[in-house]
């Protein structure tokens, strides 16, 4: 069982995604929403495409967003992401795909 935690900032340091993600999961939540400005500082710029998912159905259409500074997370952070998504993160079921003429557009700022 997951324990709910009283104080995420301190168990889950300051990076606001991964502290609003990893609060929602110890509540047990299964889903949720994720607020794409909470992820990608527009104001620092962004890279996108169009592509598909990495695990089966593998469906197409999935636009992909890459923050151009990179974030930060503490160790507790790392660890908590771990323990909670496990087999997700050894999950990629196939090997990065060429482009196969799709565009990676890049908003830098």
């Amino acid at each position: 069982p997951v324990r709910v935690y009283e104080n995420a900032n301190m168990l889950y340091g300051t990076n606001p995604f991964l502290k609003s993600m990893l609060n929602n999961v110890a509540k047990g939540k299964q889903e949720f929403p994720v607020h794409l400005g909470s992820i990608i500082d527009a104001s620092k710029g962004y890279c996108s495409y169009v592509g598909s998912l990495t695990t089966p159905p593998c469906t197409e259409g999935v636009t992909f967003m890459m923050a151009q500074k990179v974030q930060m997370m503490n160790p507790k952070q790392a660890r908590e992401y771990l323990r909670t998504a496990g087999a997700c993160v050894d999950g990629n079921a196939r090997p990065i795909q060429e482009l196969n003429g799709r565009q990676v557009t890049c908003y830098i700022k």
